[in-house]
């Protein structure tokens, strides 16, 4: 058999077994990396989709917590996996929008490091008070911060966190003085604002939701464009005269950078038709998660704007990651 023969055989046996070839890779065990701890919200998001994803995809997906640095390790870890579509990372808009400004040091750079695949749920923020404070609305809490000084303050759920950074939006389009009291987390926030210990706090909607239901505190104002289906008795900051602060939580799928345009596609394809299973949005809506999807260029989109958007609000808030 000539060179040449040889060659043309061989090539004949490729394109037969092509086909099989690629129906594996479609097959491929899918992995969702999340970067916060099983149980809770983003991980919660992670598991709806993936419970329907392997159905889609055509092979197991498997989700992997990656907890750490407000999901720069999940991050990372995404950065270092093979751009082959076979690793995704679920992400929200602090990790990789935020994060990016708050640790330069890091070098991470979400336009250059990542190639978006689609939003997955939007929620919004919620601004609550004390019972005990006797306020209404958002014009009578500036009211009461001026005239109370040494007692105005809010508190957040962390140091540099989207909550925190959105209150120094509200603090700054409102024009008062009221500093920031961060707390460890959600639930202790909750428990001093029932208790009268703080007079305000920023966090996300899904925490006050229940609470505000029941009484135990008053829920002033959302953050989204419209008031929020959870909460359709509560005006939003724009309805309110404040129309600068203005935010959403949001959450997306992404891949490592150079993963090629024909898996995007995929990916974005199987991930949508998993989003718009009515099953599956019953499941993110329990969440107080509202499903939304977008294509690639659109994400990219959204989080070079919100980048530009927050890069100042985390210099006026003074805080480093030191803190």
């Amino acid at each position: 058999m000539t060179v040449r023969s040889k060659f043309l055989s061989y090539g004949f046996a490729a394109l037969l077994f092509a086909p099989a070839w690629a129906q594996e890779v479609g097959k491929a065990e899918m992995r969702i990396l999340v970067g916060f701890p099983a149980g809770g919200t983003v991980d919660a998001i992670a598991r709806s989709v993936a419970d329907k994803l392997k159905n889609a995809s055509g092979g197991p997906v498997l989700i992997e917590n990656k907890p750490g640095a407000a999901g720069l390790v999940a991050t990372k870890n995404l950065l270092a996996s093979p751009p082959d579509g076979t690793v995704v990372l679920l992400a929200g808009v602090s990790a990789v929008a935020i994060e990016p400004i708050i640790r330069p040091r890091e070098q991470f750079d979400p336009t250059r490091d990542l190639s978006p695949i689609t939003l997955a749920t939007r929620s919004e923020y919620g601004l609550a008070v004390a019972n005990a404070l006797n306020v209404r609305n958002l014009q009578e809490l500036v009211q009461w911060a001026r005239a109370n000084p040494s007692k105005a303050a809010f508190g957040s759920p962390g140091a540099g966190s989207l909550p925190h950074l959105f209150g120094v939006l509200f603090v700054r389009s409102a024009g008062i003085d009221m500093p920031h009291v961060p707390f460890k987390g959600g639930a202790p926030l909750i428990t001093d604002l029932i208790g009268g210990h703080i007079p305000a706090g920023v966090s996300p909607l899904t925490d006050y939701i229940e609470h505000h239901r029941n009484g135990k505190l008053r829920l002033l104002a959302t953050s989204g464009a419209a008031r929020s289906a959870s909460t359709p008795d509560v005006a939003t900051f724009a309805e309110q005269g404040f129309k600068e602060a203005q935010a959403t939580i949001w959450f997306a799928f992404w891949a490592p950078a150079k993963t090629p345009a024909t898996i995007i596609t995929r990916r974005n394809r199987e991930i949508i038709e998993v989003l718009q299973m009515p099953e599956v949005r019953e499941r993110l809506l329990k969440l107080g998660q509202g499903p939304i999807s977008s294509t690639p260029e659109e994400l990219a989109k959204l989080t070079a704007s919100e980048m530009a958007k927050w890069a100042p609000i985390v210099k006026e808030s003074g805080f480093t990651p030191e803190q």
